[in-house]
């Protein structure tokens, strides 16, 4: 015969804390040293705010006061000009400098190039200078970045195209092919999808969905969801 004991506890045990004299005090968790360790928040000297446009690009920074601190102008695919720090435009406010670019790109000083994930991109010629990492997966191809860099956005450098080709994407459509299955899961887990018989269906129809490539473009065109870029994991 199997008995179940059932024991509440009513009233706290006190736990006796032996002092510095030797003396023994009811201990206090809120006198502990250990626990009496605050953590202090780092303070920001400043703090600027970004206004983007609908693809993720910054076009002007304030500061806390509303002043403007940053403000550049872009070409179609990218190649940025900033406004002058002595033009007359920021008003003596303190001017700042801005490595993120155009469609959320970070801009490297050096080479004048935009670091995308896994490649870089040249705003003077709108292609990549390295080829798509996915290969001809990806499209014929390889250094395209975009086919209209206004209404279309490559989060990572992965190209899209046969998705959309396959999906039934016309130009102009103003949608953006989107994997439901992200291609940098398909590619670390290549041996587990073979292995289910879903290994080649990266870039079939039924991996794929069109959606409008910003909030914007999506309320305009009344739908719900839309492509809001890179998929981290």
């Amino acid at each position: 015969m199997n008995i179940l004991i059932k024991i509440i506890l009513r009233n706290k045990i006190n736990i006796k804390n032996q002092t510095l004299d030797w003396s023994d005090r009811p201990y206090n968790i809120h006198h502990a040293p250990l626990w009496k360790i605050e953590k202090q928040g780092k303070e920001f000297d400043n703090v600027w705010f970004y206004h983007c446009e609908y693809l993720g690009t910054p076009q002007e920074m304030n500061d806390h006061t509303g002043a403007i601190v940053w403000k550049a102008q872009y070409k179609a695919w990218g190649e940025c000009k900033v406004e002058p720090t002595k033009s007359d435009f920021f008003e003596n406010s303190e001017i700042i400098s801005n490595n993120i670019r155009f469609q959320g790109q970070y801009f490297d000083g050096e080479t004048g190039l935009y670091y995308n994930h896994y490649r870089y991109y040249s705003p003077y010629v709108g292609r990549f200078i390295s080829k798509d990492p996915i290969g001809l997966l990806g499209g014929n191809n390889v250094y395209v970045y975009a086919k209209k860099p206004i209404t279309w956005i490559d989060s990572k450098g992965l190209c899209s195209t046969t998705l959309n080709r396959n999906l039934g994407g016309a130009k102009g459509d103003h949608l953006q092919a989107h994997h439901i299955i992200p291609e940098e899961i398909c590619a670390k887990r290549k041996d587990f999808l073979d292995d289910i018989g879903i290994g080649g269906n990266r870039d079939k129809a039924e991996n794929g969905v069109l959606m409008p490539p910003s909030e914007a473009k999506a309320k305009q065109m009344k739908r719900q969801l839309y492509h809001c870029g890179s998929h981290p994991i």
